[in-house]
């Protein structure tokens, strides 16, 4: 897969929100790190299911500050 300039951006919002701000943070980075060591082809997959997540509980209205 081709990573594009919005890949990047979208790569940084995600760990600012996700991966500081949020209460989930150890488990965004744990997903990141094992999906790096073990699987490095699929960390821009491992991304997009977490922006998907964080997402989801947004809207459902599962997710505490």
């Amino acid at each position: 897969m081709k990573i594009e300039f919005f890949h990047i951006g979208a790569f940084i919002k995600s760990m600012i929100i996700i991966g500081i701000l949020n209460k989930g943070r150890g488990e965004y980075w744990k997903l990141l790190i094992w999906t790096l060591f073990r699987k490095p082809w699929l960390m821009v997959d491992a991304i997009t299911f977490a922006v998907y997540g964080y997402h989801f509980q947004t809207i459902y209205g599962l997710r505490n500050h």
